[in-house]
């Protein structure tokens, strides 16, 4: 939804059925098509943002809310928040549904690290909860939700998840990937 609140990305393509039939053109000739959705960002201006974003972030261990960056509007999501996951594995669901893709990419994915562990006693997790088994049960859910649709469509996250949870992906890019010839 971008950093200015909520718009259909439909709109800037001449419709939801636009959309579809270009999906369906590259896949006709053989190229398969893959849709960015981010995994804990919400914007401030947007209608989850102002609803539920300041409940719903990340708590860090000093009770502060977590921002993705100093003097972002985007606030990043608890990934063991139940609501945030529904509102998430609806989202890919219906993606998946209206456009007929072959993958979906969940932005931020893998970089499971300290930094992101909600320390939130309010979010139904344990306290402190680790970013690594929220991952992995987010794109457990993901994937299950996606599969329902179509069963060969692919779930891919930022960075190669740990190796508990990369069974819920069909892939991942890696960052390391560009840096292995100097190493």
């Amino acid at each position: 939804y971008g950093r200015v609140g909520d718009h259909s990305p439909y709109d800037y393509l001449g419709g939801q059925e636009n959309f579809r039939r270009a999906v369906a053109a590259l896949q006709r000739q053989g190229v398969p098509v893959g849709l960015y959705i981010e995994g804990y960002l919400v914007a401030e201006k947007g209608r989850i943002g102002k609803e539920h974003g300041k409940a719903w972030q990340i708590m860090q261990r000093n009770g502060e809310l977590m921002y993705y960056q100093p003097g972002s509007t985007e606030m990043m999501m608890c990934p063991w928040l139940d609501a945030w996951r529904k509102t998430q594995v609806e989202t890919y669901r219906q993606k998946v549904s209206e456009l007929g893709v072959d993958g979906m990419y969940m932005d931020q994915f893998g970089f499971a690290n300290p930094q992101k562990d909600c320390w939130s006693p309010a979010h139904g997790h344990p306290v402190p909860g680790s970013t690594m088994g929220a991952e992995k049960q987010f794109a457990d859910l993901v994937h299950g939700a996606i599969s329902a649709v179509n069963p060969r469509a692919a779930l891919y996250g930022e960075e190669t998840p740990c190796d508990v949870a990369s069974q819920y992906q069909e892939g991942s890019f890696s960052y390391h990937m560009q840096r292995c010839r100097q190493t």
